[in-house]
């Protein structure tokens, strides 16, 4: 039996007032180190309970590399491991997963026979106990390696496609197996052979909703490799295979291909690495019509003229186009890169990112959330702590939200191969990958981030206004969350207020689809509570004070703009009893009369000097019986 070191981190969130604001927070660092400490983890997927399953390799003394399969609970406990040893006892490692709603399934390569090669392997397990319920083979002509690399699952039926040696061919080709699910029983086999008759092999495969197979992947022409896409029907006849060729004829990789999901003749759409004449390699992109028609071709050339090329493609409903991997750029080594088209072949964004070390940084993987959000993950090289995990949420228009990283000991390589967000209004994320230790080696390393609540928030201060500008002092507010009954606060944070008086507060404990009130409270003004309830939505919730008195309960604020109408809270409550009076005035006649300066409570203006600006501002307040008004 294999001796295994299994490590869970569960971060606790259950402070009411939290001091260190941030968009994530990481929730779960799962490790898994074998009895030979080289483990690497090769993908993820997750079921609709947020149970997390993950499989790589892992070495052994006595049986070699052996596909492990764990299944994680949703708080990072092992619900069960799954270990798949080839006959040979030799070298087995899986390439995809995949989870069709009641069992997984994984695919990859085994050695069944020492010195015959490796085999096609795909296991299903059940989901709940990691019970092997089949396993499947294909096993090519002679001496050969036939490795599956990618699997995909619709309507009772598992596709495989990778490179095998199949009947007839003298070199390897693209090989697709359709297997019965419920039996693991092969329905159909075909190969696809290039024109050159040299080495194939197909990347990946996609199911449109008729249940058109489309393979993309590398083929041989006639001296170098081509990219090879194909449409097989669900019966195994290939209705169309398309080729590309770059204008050096150099060689060009399909590496990913990507379907409207919603229609039953999609579109379609391949991405992959092209030789180019002093350009290094680019990222080729093509839109394939249903009947193999090109629509349109996209180079992507990064500016260090080097190596760039894409991990993966994917479309989405909003007719945009995702494409992650790496670019070469002058004086930066390779970056993280990510590449945004529309359905049209209209560039909208390329977003890089370097490490700091600018080192060889590379983007491997990439997931969108239900809202949009992309997720890029792959690796940074960092000064001081070598390859890290790094983890980058985008906005749909190409701005980062956050990003995280992990490094877990010293200067070893941290590098991230897969992340999937969770259908939760949580936006759960999860990443996976290779992790170095200091001393059990490379093992897997698992990570699951928590996204915070974010309130997008817009308030001006009485005293820091001015109407000629329409801008704030910019200044440092804490917003409250309270109960719907306005008894007890749930949570806080703090933000920077810009000069347009918007900032942005994260919030640990807040939870989407409950009702909350929002409670601003600034330095030197009058507690200000919002009028209604309000909800986070899938993390997000945006709230204006600015347009209107109504806005703030009781109609508590004052007009402090024409022209844009604009209204803010009350200030001068400087010692927070609620109330607007002479213990303000007294305070600010005081340190105005003592010329106190600087950044002071007593400052109500802003422009760092009590002087008799402030006194008026307090006095007419005063004056008024400006008072907190709550529910």
């Amino acid at each position: 039996m294999k001796k295994t070191l299994l490590s869970a981190l569960l971060l606790s969130f259950m402070l009411l007032i939290n001091t260190a604001e941030s968009q994530v927070d990481q929730n779960l660092a799962l490790r898994y180190s074998g009895a030979q400490n080289m483990d690497e983890a090769k993908a993820i997927t997750i079921d609709a309970s947020n149970n997390i399953y993950v499989t790589g390799k892992s070495l052994s003394a006595a049986n070699g590399y052996d596909i492990v399969t764990i299944k994680y609970n949703s708080a990072g406990t092992v619900a069960w491991t799954a270990v798949y040893n080839g006959t040979a006892n030799s070298f087995d490692e899986p390439t995809d997963i995949l989870y069709d709603g009641t069992n997984i399934y994984v695919t990859g390569t085994t050695t069944r026979t020492n010195g015959t090669g490796l085999d096609y392997v795909t296991l299903k397990y059940n989901g709940s106990t990691g019970a092997l319920i089949w396993n499947s083979f294909y096993t090519g002509l002679g001496v050969s390696d036939d490795i599956a690399t990618k699997i995909a699952f619709k309507n009772g039926s598992a596709y495989v496609t990778g490179k095998g040696f199949y009947s007839g061919s003298t070199n390897a080709d693209y090989v697709t197996i359709k297997y019965n699910g419920t039996t693991g029983d092969s329905v159909w086999v075909k190969n696809y052979n290039g024109t050159g008759n040299g080495n194939d092999s197909a990347t990946n495969i996609r199911i449109s909703v008729d249940t058109s197979i489309f393979i993309t992947g590398k083929s041989f022409g006639t001296s170098t490799y081509d990219y090879a896409t194909l449409r097989y029907s669900s019966a195994g006849v290939q209705n169309w295979a398309k080729r590309y060729n770059g204008s050096s004829n150099g060689n060009d990789i399909g590496v990913s291909l990507s379907l409207n999901s919603t229609t039953t003749s999609p579109d379609i759409y391949v991405t992959g690495v092209s030789d180019s004449t002093g350009t290094g390699t680019n990222i080729v992109s093509i839109k394939y019509t249903f009947t193999s028609v090109e629509s349109w071709k996209k180079t992507y050339n990064g500016n260090g003229n080097g190596s760039d090329s894409p991990a993966d493609i994917r479309y989405v409903d909003d007719n945009n186009i995702y494409i992650p991997g790496k670019s070469s750029i002058s004086g930066a080594g390779t970056n993280m890169a990510l590449l945004k088209y529309t359905s049209t072949g209209d560039t909208t964004f390329v977003k890089t990112y370097n490490g700091t070390a600018n080192g060889n940084d590379e983007a491997t993987g990439i997931t969108i959330d239900g809202s949009g959000y992309v997720y890029l993950a792959g690796k940074l090289n960092q000064t001081g702590t070598g390859d890290d995990y790094a983890v980058i949420k985008h906005t749909t228009g190409g701005v980062m939200e956050w990003m995280a990283t992990y490094n877990y000991s010293g200067t070893g390589s941290d590098a991230a191969s897969k992340v999937i967000v969770d259908a939760t209004s949580d936006r759960n994320v999860y990443v996976t990958g290779a992790s170095f230790s200091g001393t059990t080696g490379t093992n897997y390393a698992t990570i699951k981030y928590k996204q915070n609540k974010v309130l997008d928030l817009n308030v001006f201060v009485q005293g820091f206004y001015n109407s000629v500008t329409n801008k704030t002092v910019k200044d440092t507010i804490r917003v409250y969350m309270y109960n719907s009954a306005a008894t007890v606060i749930i949570d806080s944070s703090k933000a920077n207020l810009d000069s347009l008086g918007k900032a942005r507060l994260y919030f640990k404990i807040a939870l989407n689809s409950t009702s909350y009130r929002i409670v601003i409270k600034h330095r030197n003004s009058l507690e200000t509570w919002g009028n209604t309830t309000n909800t986070f939505s899938n993390l997000y919730l945006t709230y204006d004070f600015t347009t209107a008195a109504s806005k703030a309960y009781g109609s508590n604020m004052i007009r402090v703009d024409t022209s844009p109408t604009e209204y803010a809270i009350y200030s001068g409550d400087l010692n927070d009893d609620g109330a607007i009076d002479a213990t303000d005035i007294s305070t600010v006649d005081n340190d105005s009369f003592n010329s106190i300066s600087g950044y002071v409570q007593s400052d109500v203006n802003g422009d760092d000097f009590v002087d008799a600006t402030d006194i008026g501002i307090i006095d007419n307040n005063a004056f008024n019986a400006i008072s907190l008004i709550r529910p």
